[in-house]
């Protein structure tokens, strides 16, 4: 809220000019010229109303503010000691800045960002208003913008009762009911044709059509394209959760995730996940009204989404450990992407952080290790003249083709992409493949970079149209590749460039070239490799 707070500063505070004793002599109308004929509202709290809902005192230097629906500050003004405050509410078209004022009508709500405690209390529409008649002012209102009033609170009351709106996509989504509402899951969701909630150890169960969905709990439902709204009590900001992953959902504000706190404290092991529609799961830097997301519990106990100073005890390990990591990013044909991660040295700890949340249902996107993490263990070079082992992948809700590019911030790797059918290297030269044929499962690995220059074979060969050619650079060099006749002329050049540490291939056009044989010759440095070559037509 302190940032809405701040984005008000160009408000014009006019209320206070309507405690300026009048003078005499005074000609106009008073209530005409300094009231109706103005565009925003004058909001008056005095000393009496000194308290918030549940008994906390509002205190000298505490900043009272009243807000829109869509959460943009409308004015505001410091408390005094014995005084109260008195600023304007601006409608939408008072502010220079912005037109997001309020609208006529609209229900003024309120909140107190309380200085000492560095926190703000969210108070809504839970306001009294003294009756017209005691304020000893021609114009007054009940809590509802209209340019030129004035209102004068007289307390502070919880507000227990809101409406949010739920924003659902087509397909599936992950959602919650930030409101106690004793609708059905098909009457609050029409539009949505099945649901599941998550249980640790079970797994998901199917939500019922006459099933409510509670409070703090998570569901994955999937719907049309949709807008709906849900009136319900507000409840306590405390969420319970049981070892392992739960499917949870927010409350009726915004909370940073870094002001979340835990009994027992500590019992976070993962990031907040959230699916957005259409997308593989991310991190979670907020947690939102009527959003669904993933937390993982080391033991049984409670969050507490109140949005109190204290920060977690755990914070994501996950930014490191990607330091030096070599990256894969799959982007399919729909646009979207996941990055997976293989490092050298990571061990089983450091790879917890990288724990993705369950599968999601319904053929959702999803790509990740055969493990459930994001992450795997890359072997050295040293090792891999040992053993090189294979890291499976699963993939789910991909539209091929999909590409595949390998990004590398440190030395020189390569990698052996294999699908059921093919393996396509991937490498500092050749950074992207594209694989066209579906398929539900992936496998890569790291491999050795070449102990020695390398010329390989054609192939195929005898050629009629188009070959391959592999040669392997155990150092960088300036490399030289050409094909000659048999008297020894040139006849075309393959390569002639420096290239790095790595594993080539080039290709042979022989469709200009006539019936006959061949020689392709290499040099490297020092090395020097001749391969025949034979073309048939």
């Amino acid at each position: 809220m302190l940032s809405r707070l701040l984005r008000s500063v160009a408000i014009a505070f006019i209320g206070a000019s309507l405690f300026v004793p009048i003078a005499e002599g005074q000609t106009f109308t008073y209530a005409e010229e300094c009231i109706s004929k103005v565009d925003n509202a004058t909001v008056h709290v005095p000393a009496e109303a000194d308290s918030l809902p549940g008994g906390t005192p509002i205190e000298a230097g505490d900043t009272l503010a009243v807000y829109t629906a869509q959460g943009t500050c409308a004015g505001y003004g410091v408390w005094e000691e014995g005084n109260g405050t008195t600023f304007a509410a601006a409608g939408s078209d008072s502010l220079d800045i912005t037109d997001d004022g309020y609208s006529i009508e609209e229900a003024l709500k309120f909140e107190v960002f309380d200085v000492s405690a560095g926190k703000e209390t969210d108070i809504g529409s839970g306001a009294t208003f003294a009756p017209c008649d005691s304020l000893g002012v021609p114009v007054c209102a009940e809590g509802r913008y209209e340019d030129g009033t004035f209102h004068q609170v007289s307390d502070f009351r919880a507000d227990s009762t809101m409406t949010k709106t739920l924003t659902l996509a087509d397909g599936w989504n992950f959602i919650s009911i930030p409101v106690q509402s004793d609708l059905s899951f098909e009457a609050l969701l029409p539009t949505c044709t099945s649901g599941f909630f998550y249980t640790p150890g079970e797994g998901y169960t199917t939500i019922e059509g006459d099933e409510t969905l509670p409070v703090g709990t998570g569901a994955a439902v999937q719907c049309q394209a949709d807008t709906t709204s849900v009136t319900g009590t507000t409840v306590s900001p405390t969420i319970e959760v049981e070892a392992g992953w739960n499917l949870i959902g927010s409350v009726e504000d915004t909370v940073d995730v870094e002001n979340i706190t835990t009994t027992p404290s500590g019992i976070l092991s993962s990031d907040f996940f959230r699916l957005p529609p259409g997308q593989g799961y991310e991190p979670a830097a907020s947690l939102h009204p009527g959003e669904g997301y993933w937390i993982k519990v080391s033991e049984a106990g409670t969050l507490d989404l109140s949005g109190g100073s204290a920060p977690l005890a755990r914070s994501s390990k996950a930014a490191d450990e990607s330091a030096e990591a070599h990256h894969l990013v799959f982007e399919d044909a729909s646009g979207r992407q996941t990055k997976l991660l293989l490092k050298e040295g990571l061990t089983p700890e450091q790879r917890s952080a990288f724990e993705l949340p369950p599968i999601p249902p319904g053929g959702v996107f999803d790509i990740r290790f055969a493990s459930g993490h994001k992450a795997a263990p890359l072997a050295s070079e040293g090792e891999l003249e040992r053993s090189a082992t294979k890291h499976r992948m699963e993939v789910q809700g991909v539209d091929f083709p999909i590409e595949v590019r390998l990004e590398q911030e440190s030395e020189n790797r390569r990698f052996v992409l294999s699908t059921e059918d093919n393996d396509f290297t991937l490498s500092g030269e050749q950074t992207s493949v594209q694989i066209s044929q579906s398929t539900g499962r992936f496998a890569v690995a790291a491999a050795p970079n070449p102990r020695e220059f390398r010329l390989g074979a054609v192939y195929p060969n005898p050629i009629r149209g188009q070959a391959t050619l592999e040669y392997a650079l155990p150092k960088e060099a300036i490399v030289t590749i050409a094909v000659y006749d048999m008297l020894g002329r040139r006849v075309t050049r393959l390569v002639e460039e420096k290239r790095r540490t790595g594993v080539y291939q080039t290709q042979v056009d022989a469709t200009h070239l006539a019936s006959g044989k061949y020689f392709v010759r290499m040099q490297a440095g020092g090395f020097r490799k001749t391969r025949q070559l034979t073309v048939v037509r």
